[in-house]
């Protein structure tokens, strides 16, 4: 067998700054993204043009959490030995799952083209 290196207390200190300039980066792009939010709003997702892109958007997000959710069963089932209560909840929770996201995902798009034709009603009539 080969051997394990050791990790000195240098090394570790460099683990924790890379992992905690990692959450900097990231907290500081949420920032950003947050301020320019209205501006988004206002420029891309109020456009007709975007409707199309929504509904898109909104069936691979549905698309790719159904995926990812089935990997971590099959994750979870693989890891307590492929008993059949566990088979049997974990399906029934994957089932209950698909059967709320789908609706709501659904609604949420109709709320949100609701709302953005309005806007866009709103300034059609202003011009």
């Amino acid at each position: 067998m080969g051997t394990v290196p050791e990790l000195h207390e240098t090394d570790l200190y460099v683990f924790s700054r890379a992992r905690y300039l990692t959450g900097v980066a990231l907290i500081i792009v949420f920032y950003d993204h947050l301020l320019t939010l209205h501006e988004e709003f206002s420029t891309i997702w109020r456009t007709k043009k975007c409707h199309n892109y929504v509904w898109v958007f909104s069936l691979v997000g549905v698309g790719v959490t159904s995926v990812t959710q089935l990997y971590m069963i099959l994750r979870v089932y693989s890891t307590w030995d492929k008993r059949r209560s566990t088979t049997v909840i974990l399906v029934t929770m994957f089932v209950i799952f698909i059967a709320a996201l789908t609706p709501n995902a659904i609604l949420a798009l109709i709320d949100v083209q609701s709302d953005s034709t309005v806007q866009l009603g709103k300034r059609s009539q202003q011009y």
